[in-house]
């Protein structure tokens, strides 16, 4: 658990809370009884006495019978749950905190406390208060006596409390000048204040102990899972008050913890209170105990300024953590003071976001990368303003829309300036991307940047994985080339967690919106760098595609994004889902507002000689003479596909297409009609290529943290496949032949195509949509066959721009037949109210590692 400012367990408490804690100190039962500030869980929840006090969520008494069942050893019928369905309550003024009232039944209390009290007290490796200045007599008690279900032996001398309060059997002191004995009857009862279980922190060390801890009471670490399935009971600290007792005001404070924290109490009062001393309004809370009598009360403690103690699940910590570190990355002098909701401001592209920006900045952010490197490569710019501006836009961007996963401004400064320093005495640029900024989707390593791809089991690791020696220090081979390139690294960007989804969600930064619409999805799952681009935040990004992931947030967004085919771009070194699965590459490609752009940085690329360092790197460089349509070529020919014959586009992207055939046309250019193989049958080949693992790869990542997937990745990864087995050899082997096949029969269909073109050749490319839609609505995303047909087959694609939604002329279909429940609930997605404004982009499709000719066509 990372610790706060206010995590300091000595540090005193606000003067506030001393004078309120003693008021109550001093109160008589009766007087807390009326008191109607004091939360009482004995009402129900109309009636507890505080309105800022809400329900939470509840218990299955199903689930709570059985365990108290378990744990008595008996079949339940004296421990029964004290109320249908247990009720947890949470208060407003408390973040994390919660209550549950009335938890264990009576005789599952019972049962606790003797167990705790009699056998674990009296085993030697539980230990407590008294050990630091005792020698405690184990050697007085058996320890060999079977015990009953109560945690009682058969022997009068199993029990600490079963010894003769009158017997002569001292606790020796270790130091007599310092101590005194203490009798059997002082150790039980007035002594003894706390008892260990399990490992404990070594807080005068400030270390956990090298030997192994002891073993944590099986019974009792079952009962605790069985009703909180999310945590692992391995320590705990059983505290212990004589009758009236109270709890000193103190600060706890836990060391560490990877998963939630719980204080079980039989009489327990709390009183919320905000406290006006304390700065920025800050909350905490005081826990008073009182032998009131009514074994009735459990409170689950979750973590607020003051008590660490937390039953949030530790994945929501964890992400809360991480996104507040994304946030405070940005500079405050670039924080927008007020931001405005996605109902008062649908776009916060153009005017919108230059409000923000001085006229430099403009300038600098909205030229294209062809511009900012000749600019930088003459000393017309310096690298260093180039690099602020960029990191400033994006900041404000990242506010708009929730699109950054790291920051790494202070290193892109310093590189930028290194390479002003180059210029300065060389007069020469640092290499054919000097000075340029380059975004990052979240799977690039980057030395000093952490990876997390969206899952919050990643924070703090190496994919996953602690110890490696790679974390932070590790980079993909792509990484390396940029910075050799000239390049300056400042960002990387937001992801749906699993990389499977066409909308960006996760569990760390939430929603990443669309910029143009915020009605709308940025895409996915390079979604991130689409929004962040859309924004002039980035004037080129890398994302990657394994079934539209670069295309469908390029779409989205109003750009230009090149899906090249598998062996063009290094892949080399960059973190994945599913790594492996080989029937169905991803691949690398780059995102930007210009086709210049994405010429310039995959030319640069390619210079790298990218396939000495990444093996599976086709010896393809950039080939100039395809990258220039010849003469006698520039009328070609092109295919349309208007309807794939299973899910129909949208009406703003029927128009799109008929926009794009009619200016093809208006140039000289023919273009026929596209009736390939089944693309249904293509889908169902590539469902199975990505679920040949059943989802262990992605769920285990979950599993990390316990983190539940993104309801946008339907039923791919959910729980309801975990007893489904991987597919072995003999499947896997047989859906590479089936896509062979079918890579085979779409090739020999493109080649007959010579047949309608009028030219004798083949159609040089084939038009169509990215999508059904100009942009998905949040969780509305059915359909992928647009996009996924082409990795399937490997063929190089771009997205460009076309329009714009237009409310008044892209109406509603609403005599639409669909041909199945997913066309209809796909068409019924479309509110021209909802998509007014959006972009709407189409996919240019050449064949396979055709990149500089489909880049020339586009």
């Amino acid at each position: 658990m990372s610790r706060s400012i206010l995590s300091d367990s000595a540090a005193q408490p606000p003067e506030a809370l001393k004078i309120i804690y003693k008021s109550y100190q001093k109160a008589s039962t009766d007087a807390l009884a009326g008191d109607s500030d004091v939360l009482d869980f004995s009402k129900d929840q109309q009636h507890i006495g505080h309105p800022k006090v809400k329900l939470a969520r509840k218990l299955d008494d199903a689930v709570l019978e059985k365990a108290f069942a378990l744990f008595s050893g008996s079949n339940g019928g004296d421990d029964h749950v004290e109320s249908k369905e247990p009720i947890i309550y949470e208060h407003d003024c408390v973040s994390g905190l919660q209550f549950l009232p009335a938890l264990l039944p009576r005789q599952t209390q019972r049962y606790l406390l003797s167990r705790l009290l009699h056998r674990d007290l009296a085993n030697p490796k539980h230990k407590t208060n008294i050990h630091l200045h005792h020698v405690v007599p184990y050697d007085k008690l058996s320890t060999n006596v079977e015990r009953d279900a109560t945690g009682h032996g058969k022997s009068q001398d199993l029990s600490f409390f079963e010894i003769d309060p009158s017997s002569p059997m001292n606790l020796l002191p270790f130091d007599r000048d310092i101590h005194k004995p203490l009798s059997i009857t002082q150790f039980l009862n007035r002594k003894l204040r706390w008892m260990t279980l399990g490992g404990q922190y070594d807080w005068t060390k400030k270390a956990y102990p090298t030997e192994a801890p002891p073993e944590f009471p099986k019974d009792v670490a079952a009962l605790i899972r069985s009703i909180f399935p999310h945590i692992r009971p391995e320590a705990a600290i059983v505290n212990i008050y004589s009758p009236g007792d109270t709890l000193s005001i103190h600060r706890d404070v836990s060391e560490s913890s990877d998963v939630g924290l719980y204080g079980i109490s039989a009489e327990i009062l709390l009183r919320i209170i905000k406290d006006e001393s304390v700065s920025n309004s800050q909350t905490s809370n005081m826990n008073f105990n009182y032998q009131l009598g009514k074994e009735k009360y459990v409170a689950e403690q979750q973590p607020s300024q003051y008590a660490m103690a937390t039953d949030t699940p530790d994945w929501q910590r964890l992400g809360k953590a991480k996104l507040k570190a994304i946030n405070q990355s940005i500079p405050e002098a670039w924080l927008v003071s007020s931001l405005p909701s996605n109902e008062d401001q649908r776009d916060v592209t153009g005017d919108y976001i230059r409000k923000y920006l001085s006229k430099d900045e403009i300038d600098i952010t909205e030229a294209l990368a062809p511009t900012i490197v000749e600019k930088t490569s003459t000393g017309q710019w310096t690298a260093e303003e180039v690099a602020r501006a960029f990191c400033h836009r994006a900041s404000i961007a990242h506010q708009l829309t929730n699109c950054f996963h790291e920051t790494f401004f202070d290193a892109a400064i310093k590189d930028a300036k290194a390479l002003d320093d180059f210029y300065s005495r060389t007069k020469k640029p640092a290499g054919p991307l000097h000075g340029l900024p380059v975004s990052l989707k979240d799977q690039f390593h980057v030395k000093d940047v952490e990876t997390t791809m969206g899952y919050i089991g990643w924070i703090g690791t190496f994919q996953g994985k602690k110890g490696t020696g790679k974390e932070k220090v590790f980079e993909s081979e792509l990484v390396k080339e940029l910075r050799d390139l000239g390049a300056v690294l400042y960002c990387k960007t937001s992801v749906p967690h699993t990389l499977m989804a066409g909308e960006t969600v996760n569990n760390i930064i939430g929603y990443t919106w669309n910029p143009k619409n915020r009605n709308l999805s940025c895409g996915g799952s390079s979604g991130g760098e689409g929004a962040l681009i859309g924004l002039r935040g980035s004037p080129v990004g890398f994302g990657t595609d394994i079934g539209g992931s670069i295309r469908i947030p390029a779409a989205f967004n109003g750009l230009y994004g090149l899906r090249p085919s598998s062996g063009r771009i290094p892949y080399e070194g960059m973190a994945n889902s599913m790594d492996g699965q080989n029937s169905v590459l991803s691949v690398v490609g780059p995102l930007a507002p210009s086709v210049s752009t994405l010429q310039l940085i995959a030319r640069a690329l390619l210079s790298r000689d990218p396939w000495l360092h990444d093996p599976l790197v086709h010896e393809i460089p950039w080939r100039k003479d395809q990258a220039i349509l010849p003469a006698d070529r520039r009328k070609l020919s092109f295919a349309v596909l208007r309807h794939d014959g299973v899910v129909a586009p949208h009406p703003p992207v029927r128009r799109a297409v008929e926009i794009a055939v009619k200016a093809l046309e208006a140039k000289g250019h023919r273009v026929i009609d596209w009736k390939p193989p089944s693309h249904k049958h293509a889908a169902s080949l590539i469902n199975k290529a990505w679920t040949y693992d059943n989802g262990a790869d992605t769920r285990a990542a979950l599993e990390l943290s316990g983190e539940p997937p993104a309801p946008q990745l339907g039923n791919t990864y959910n729980e309801g496949m975990t007893h489904d087995s991987p597919k072995d050899a003999i499947h896997i082997a047989e859906n590479n032949v089936a896509k062979r096949e079918f890579q085979k029969e779409y090739m020999e269909y493109w080649n007959s195509t010579a047949e309608a073109t009028g030219t004798g050749k083949p159609v040089d490319a084939l038009i169509m949509p990215v999508a059904p839609f100009a942009a998905a609505r949040p969780n509305s995303y059915r359909y992928y066959g647009y996009s996924t047909v082409f990795n399937l087959l490997d063929y190089t694609a771009c997205t460009f721009p076309v329009t714009l939604v237009d409310k008044n002329v892209d109406l509603a279909d609403h005599a639409f037949n669909p041909l199945s429940e997913v066309d209809k609930k796909t068409q019924a997605s479309y509110d021209p109210e909802i998509y007014d404004g959006a972009h709407v982009g189409l996919q240019l499709v050449g064949r396979r590692l055709q990149e500089e000719k489909v880049l020339a066509m586009t």
